[in-house]
């Protein structure tokens, strides 16, 4: 479940609960109104109902000596006791003696009028009516004394008592609703904490170079693709340790392969001359020969520096590229005649196979020249018989110029062939173990390439094959 809904959920839940405890505390509410005041109200009004339908009965009624015990009865009916006298003197009644002793107080109010007189006294409601016939003044009293009744009078004294209750029911409703509310937020909380508990714990491990444990978490989908995710990082900061690692012991190999290039050559140019020096090469033959000897390693010296300086401005974004739209094939034509002697003494013969049509790229001259002599000093390097053969094949594309230079070696193994353009990589013991590579060439022949915008690649095709991939441009585009 995501969180989102999750929270949805908690959200929906508090305010459910909340609602339903209002519910119930209203009703508890409603009960104790009904039973305290609602109740007696309704009681009341149908006291006064009753009273009501009674008035009208006796002012409507119409008086008969021969009828009184039928007119008690019919008080009865109304729920009400009578009483009922003659010139003040009772006739007939149903009251107790205590409203007997009462009605002597009452005789004050009684009036002669017509309509019925109604009195409200405490619990007790009272209606008077007099009757006039031949005879004399009849007087009748109807009495309605409900002890369990008390008459509702709208005054503060009456409510106050409800004050304290409805206060202390208020203060434990936000009581129960504070309550659900933190119940529910302590719950989502802890779901929310564990997974970030789990991730800052994690980092702490990764901190102190542990990458070995992973997060597991299964719950919340966004929590679950957090840590999937950091699990992932952790895996790539240990593959960039690993490699990191590896790239300081090739680093330092590396530092210490050309140490002892450099301290080679170097003692051989200072042995060398001292020869000549102290006139051990003592004719003009042997002198031309230590000299030769010596030029040969400091023009060997002088390659192995130029990579390095090449290799730090790579490294920080200084090499100089100057491209020019060039026809390629043309390009390589001549790069091959210029370099027809050297490639002869070093026992090198190159097969070019160019289109006819042009083939137009848009390249840095001087550095693709370096790229080029570095593959092929690497064939003469790892050759593995006294002439060498290189076939340098031109493939035209619709979006792209493809250029194959393959030599007649014994190849590299194919798991080799994924690290050869990695810094400081040194294969050379896949191919001739008495060469030294410096693990700087194919390094430096890739990014020249692909800051030009193409891609270099390596693969076994009768030998070891280098295949470089540029963008084309159209033949409007030449410059030369």
């Amino acid at each position: 479940m995501t969180i989102r809904k999750r929270l949805s959920r908690t959200n929906t839940r508090i305010l459910l609960f909340a609602l339903l405890s209002l519910l119930v505390i209203g009703v508890f509410i409603i009960e104790i109104f009904e039973k305290t005041y609602l109740e007696q109200a309704i009681n009341y009004v149908k006291l006064q109902d009753h009273s009501v339908e009674l008035v009208d009965f006796l002012d409507e009624y119409q008086f008969s000596e021969d009828e009184i015990g039928t007119l008690g009865k019919k008080i009865r009916s109304y729920g009400h006791n009578f009483y009922i006298a003659k010139d003040r003197q009772r006739v007939s009644t149903d009251f107790s003696t205590k409203q007997l002793r009462e009605m002597q107080y009452l005789d004050s109010y009684v009036t002669i009028n017509e309509p019925a007189d109604v009195f409200v006294w405490r619990t007790a409601t009272m209606i008077f009516k007099s009757y006039e016939t031949e005879t004399g003044t009849y007087q009748v009293v109807a009495l309605r004394n409900d002890e369990n009744t008390r008459q509702i009078n709208p005054n503060r004294e009456t409510y106050r008592w409800l004050i304290p209750i409805f206060t202390a029911i208020g203060v434990l409703a936000i009581v129960i609703i504070v309550g659900i509310s933190r119940y529910f937020s302590r719950k989502l909380e802890n779901r929310i904490m564990e997974p970030i508990e789990k991730l800052i714990d994690a980092a702490n491990r990764v901190e102190d170079g542990n990458f070995e444990e992973h997060v597991e978490y299964e719950g919340e989908e966004e929590f679950e693709k957090l840590c999937h995710s950091f699990n992932t990082m952790q895996d790539s900061l240990a593959a960039g340790v690993d490699r990191a690692e590896e790239y300081d012991k090739a680093k330092t190999e590396m530092i210490a392969g050309m140490s002892h290039d450099l301290r080679t050559p170097l003692t051989s140019i200072k042995g060398y001359i001292k020869g000549v020096k102290d006139g051990v090469a003592n004719t003009p033959q042997k002198q031309e020969q230590y000299l030769d000897i010596a030029y040969q390693k400091a023009c060997a010296m002088d390659v192995l520096l130029r990579k390095l300086s090449d290799f730090s401005k790579l490294e920080t974004g200084n090499m100089p590229m100057e491209p020019v739209t060039t026809d390629f094939g043309a390009f390589l034509q001549e790069m091959l005649d210029d370099n027809e002697q050297y490639l002869r003494e070093k026992d090198v013969n190159v097969i070019f196979f160019v289109p006819e049509e042009k083939v137009i790229t848009c390249i840095d001259h001087e550095q693709t020249k370096r790229v080029l002599r570095n593959i092929m000093e690497n064939s003469m390097k790892y050759r593995c018989r006294e002439q060498v053969l290189i076939r340098m094949n031109l493939i035209p594309n619709k979006e792209s110029v493809i250029l194959k230079i393959t030599d007649d070696g014994e190849g590299v193994p194919e798991e080799k062939l994924p690290h050869l353009f990695e810094q400081f990589y040194r294969g050379d013991e896949t191919r001739n173990s008495r060469i030294d590579g410096d693990g700087l060439g194919l390094y430096i022949a890739k990014r020249i390439i692909e800051q030009q915008g193409g891609s270099i690649s390596a693969s076994n095709h009768g030998g070891f094959c280098i295949t470089i991939i540029l963008p084309r441009v159209g033949e409007e585009q030449e410059q030369i």
